[in-house]
C-alpha cells in the first residue's frame, strides 16, 4: 500500500494530523511564531531600556545631591573659619561637626551613585555574557 504525499493546500478531505498538514499551514504557523518572537523581543528590550533610564536618573540625582552637599560643606567651612578668627572659644568644634556631617552625607550619596552605575553595568554585562555563552555553545 503506497501513501500519497501530503497536499500543498488543505482541502475539506484532508485530516488534521501533522503528517497530512499542508505546506501553507506550516508557513502560516512559522510566520505566527516569528511574529510572537519579535513581540517578545521588543517587550524585553523596552523593559531593559526602562531599567537603564530609571537607574541612570536615580544615580545622577544622587550624584548631584552629593555635589550640592559638598559645596555646602565648603561654604560652612569658609564661614566657620571666618567666625573662628573672631572668637576661638568652642567654634572649631561646631565647625568640625557641621563639615563632618556634610562630608559624610556627600560621601554616602556618591557611594550610592556608584552602586547605581554598577547595577547598570552588571545588568548590561549579564546580557553580554549570555550572548558569549550562546556563541560558544
Amino acid at each position: 500500500m503506497t501513501e500519497s504525499p501530503p497536499p500543498l493546500v488543505r482541502n475539506e478531505k484532508t485530516p488534521g494530523s501533522p503528517a497530512e498538514r499542508s505546506l501553507v499551514d506550516d508557513v502560516h504557523q512559522l510566520f505566527d511564531d516569528g511574529k510572537t518572537y519579535v513581540e517578545a523581543e521588543l517587550a524585553y528590550q523596552s523593559t531593559r531600556a526602562q531599567f537603564v533610564v530609571d537607574h541612570l536618573s536615580q544615580a545622577a540625582l544622587k550624584g548631584l545631591l552629593g555635589a550640592v552637599f559638598l559645596v555646602i560643606a565648603l561654604i560652612t567651612l569658609s564661614v566657620g573659619a571666618v567666625l573662628a578668627l573672631d572668637s576661638l572659644v568652642g567654634i572649631w568644634l561646631a565647625i568640625g561637626i557641621v563639615v563632618l556631617f556634610w562630608t559624610l552625607a556627600a560621601g554616602l550619596l556618591f557611594l550610592r551613585m556608584l552602586r547605581g552605575f554598577r547595577q547598570i553595568k552588571d545588568a548590561m554585562g549579564a546580557s553580554e555574557k549570555e550572548k558569549k555563552q550562546k556563541d560558544e555553545g
